[in-house]
């Protein structure tokens, strides 16, 4: 998610993330550590509960209206919807995928 943040800067995409687990102080430290310069809030009204989400991250796409575009994307699929749906072509990532096979790995 960082490096898709970085990548989509300036595209009028904005990330709004919702911590549910591990403590405040925890959140608050990968916040600094990772840069994550983002709109960071803590769950402590239980939201996790109430919006039914079971695994995360739990990412939604909404659109300015914030009506729900799109629900449990993962951070490839989220560049495609961006890509398809609104004509937001963000740059390819530099960092390599899991998904990537390794040319050096034994076959």
């Amino acid at each position: 998610m960082l490096d898709f943040h970085k990548r989509a800067a300036g595209k009028g995409i904005q990330v709004y993330a919702v911590a549910s687990g591990g403590t405040k102080e925890e959140w608050k430290k990968l916040i600094r550590e990772y840069k994550m310069d983002w709109v960071n809030v803590y769950d402590e009204l239980g939201y996790r509960k109430f919006y039914d989400v079971q695994t995360t991250p739990m990412m939604y796409m909404l659109d300015k209206g914030k009506i729900i575009r799109a629900k449990k994307l993962d951070t490839p699929q989220m560049q495609d919807f961006f890509e398809k749906q609104y004509k937001v072509k963000v740059p390819p990532s530099t960092l390599p995928t899991f998904n990537q096979k390794d040319p050096d790995a034994p076959h």
